[in-house]
C-alpha cells in the first residue's frame, strides 16, 4: 500500500503469508485524532482473484463476532486506494513461530510453564471461537483451520493473541461443513482435513496439540521431504509421549496433549476449553505468569523490541513531517503557446524587414516591380497611331498610368515612359441571330474602324540579328502600365 491518501496511512511492512501482506499503518480521524493500527490486504499479485477477497472479508466478519481478549481486534473493513484494507489490533510484537527459531537457536528448551500458559491462552481463545454467536444469538460453531505457531502473537508485555481467521468457517452455513479445497498448512493440518470430512472444532484441537507436542520438545512432529510425505506421516505416522521425548515433562501434560492428538475426533477432547484447563493443572510448581513471557522474549530476543520502538517511531515522525508539508502541485506548461509566440515573431520580423528593405526599392524602381511584364513589353510593336499627350506627369508607382510617352528618337529605350494613354474604343452592338451564322471567324474579321489592332512580333530567323528598337523594319514598342505585384498589394503602407 504505497498511497498516502485515506484513512489509514502506511508506515511499513510488518509480515506476509501466503494470502496478504500485514503492515503497520496510521488511522487519522477528525481534530487530530491518531491511532496505530495493523491493516492487511491482499497481495497486489493476487488483487485480480475476487476468491481472496471474499477469504478477507469473511475474516473480517468472523473475527468482528469473537469477543475475547486472546484473539486479534478488528476495526473495520473498508476499501481504500482500490483495494480492501482489514484494519486491525496492532500487537507489537513477534510470532510464536519467531521465539521457537531463536530459542532452538541458542541450544535451549523452551521452559514447560511458560508453554504451558501459552498453550492455555490459546486454547480459551479459540474456545472464544468456538462458542461465538451471531447477533441474534446463534452459535455459529467457527472452526479456525490453521491453528499454528505463525497465528500465535506474543506481545513484548507478554500478551498471548490469536490471529488469522481467513481461512476460518463458520459450521452454520451448508456450504463450510464439508469443502473439496484443503487450505491451512500441511503440517498442521487435521486427519479430516485431508480426507475431506466434515470439520468441527476438535480439528482445532488436534492442530493444537501439535504446536503443544513442537513447543515443548522443539521437534517438528510430522515431516517430510515435501508435502505429499508430511501428509503421509500425518496419517500413518507415529505419536509418541510428550515426556517419552523430554524427560523433565509432566506425565499429566503428556496425556493431555496426546489426548488432543488422536487420529479419532471422538477420542480428543470435546472442547478447547477442556483441553486448556488440563493443561492449566498439570503445571507442577505454579502456572507461569505475563511477566514470564516477556522475560523470555527480552531473553532469547535482546534487540527485538527496540527494533521494533525505533522504526515504529522514525515512521510515524516521518509520516507527521510528509503531513505537515505543504503540497506542491507540479503542473506540466504546454509548449504550445510558446511554439506559436516563436512563430508569431518569426511572422513580424520578416514583414518588418521588408517594410523596411524590400519596400524602398520598389518605390524607386518602378521598372524592376514586374521583371517578367517588362520583358514582355519590350518585345511588343510601337503603336504610331495612338495619341500621345505631352504634357509630363510625375514619376511614380501610383501615377504609372499617367506617364507620356516620347517621340522617338527624342531618348535612349532606357528613358521611355511605361505607359501611354488608352484611346477608348465603343463597342459594337451585337450582330442579329440571323447573320450570326454568316459572320467570319474571329481570324478573318476586319478589326472596326478607327481602332488598329497591334501585330504580334515576329521572332526573328535563326543566325539573324534582331533588329533596334524604331528601326524602319521592327516597329517601336507601345509601353502599357505596369501590373502591380500581389504580394505589395497585401502589405499597404
Amino acid at each position: 500500500m504505497t498511497e498516502t491518501s485515506g484513512r489509514y496511512i502506511p508506515l511499513f511492512d510488518l509480515a506476509a503469508g501466503g494470502m496478504g501482506v500485514v503492515s503497520v499503518a496510521q488511522l487519522r480521524g477528525d481534530r487530530g485524532f491518531r491511532k496505530t493500527v495493523a491493516v492487511k490486504r491482499i497481495h497486489p499479485q493476487l488483487a485480480s482473484d475476487a476468491q481472496f477477497y471474499e477469504l478477507l472479508a469473511r475474516e473480517a466478519h468472523v473475527a468482528s463476532l469473537i469477543r475475547d481478549p486472546g484473539v486479534v481486534q478488528v476495526h473495520e473493513l473498508v476499501e481504500q486506494n482500490g483495494e480492501l484494507v482489514l484494519a486491525m489490533e496492532l500487537v507489537e510484537g513477534v510470532s510464536l513461530k519467531k521465539l521457537q527459531y531463536a530459542v532452538e537457536a541458542a541450544e535451549a528448551s523452551f521452559p514447560i510453564a511458560v508453554a504451558a500458559r501459552i498453550l492455555a491462552k490459546v486454547g480459551r481463545a479459540l474456545h472464544a471461537a468456538h462458542t461465538a454467536t451471531d447477533e441474534s444469538g446463534h452459535p455459529l460453531s467457527i472452526v479456525h483451520r490453521d491453528v499454528s505457531p505463525q497465528n500465535v502473537l506474543l506481545s513484548f508485555r507478554g500478551d498471548v493473541k490469536v490471529t488469522d481467521f481467513g481461512i476460518a468457517k463458520a459450521l452454520a452455513s451448508e456450504e463450510a461443513t464439508r469443502s473439496s479445497t484443503v487450505r491451512g498448512k500441511p503440517a498442521y493440518l487435521s486427519p479430516e482435513q485431508i480426507s475431506g470430512e466434515a470439520v468441527d472444532l476438535r480439528s482445532d484441537i488436534w492442530s493444537l496439540g501439535i504446536v503443544a507436542f513442537e513447543l515443548v520438545t522443539g521437534r517438528r512432529l510430522f515431516k517430510g521431504r515435501n508435502d505429499l510425505e508430511t501428509l503421509r506421516l500425518l496419517l500413518e505416522g507415529e505419536i509418541p509421549y510428550l515426556d517419552a521425548v523430554r524427560a523433565d515433562v509432566p506425565s499429566a501434560l503428556a496425556s493431555a496433549v496426546h489426548r488432543a492428538l488422536q487420529r479419532d475426533p471422538a477420542a480428543r477432547w470435546s472442547s478447547a476449553l477442556d483441553f486448556a484447563q488440563a493443561i492449566e493443572s498439570s503445571v507442577e510448581g505454579g502456572f507461569a505468569r505475563r511477566d514470564d513471557v516477556a522475560a523470555l522474549l527480552a531473553t532469547y530476543l535482546p534487540d527485538e523490541e527496540r527494533a521494533f520502538t525505533d522504526r515504529l517511531r522514525g515512521a510515524l515522525a516521518s509520516a507527521l513531517d510528509a503531513a505537515s508539508a505543504p503540497r506542491v502541485i507540479q503542473r506540466r506548461v504546454s509548449p504550445r503557446p510558446f511554439r506559436f509566440a516563436g512563430l508569431m515573431a518569426s511572422a513580424f520580423a520578416v514583414t518588418l524587414a521588408i517594410r523596411l528593405f524590400a519596400w524602398p526599392a520598389l518605390e524607386s524602381s518602378p521598372a524592376a516591380v514586374d521583371p517578367p511584364r517588362e520583358r514582355a513589353l519590350q518585345a511588343r510593336p510601337e503603336d504610331t497611331t495612338r495619341a500621345v499627350d505631352p504634357t509630363p506627369a510625375p514619376v511614380g508607382p501610383r501615377h504609372v498610368a499617367d506617364t507620356p510617352v516620347p517621340a522617338a528618337g527624342a531618348a535612349s529605350p532606357a528613358d521611355v515612359p511605361l505607359v501611354a494613354p488608352v484611346v477608348p474604343v465603343e463597342a459594337a452592338p451585337p450582330d442579329p441571330p440571323e447573320e450570326r451564322a454568316d459572320r467570319p471567324r474571329r481570324r478573318d474579321r476586319e478589326p472596326p474602324s478607327g481602332v488598329v489592332e497591334p501585330q504580334r512580333p515576329q521572332r526573328p530567323a535563326a543566325g539573324t540579328a534582331a533588329s533596334p528598337a524604331g528601326s524602319p523594319s521592327t516597329p517601336a514598342r507601345t509601353p502599357t502600365p505596369p501590373r502591380r505585384p500581389a504580394y505589395i498589394e497585401e502589405f499597404p503602407l
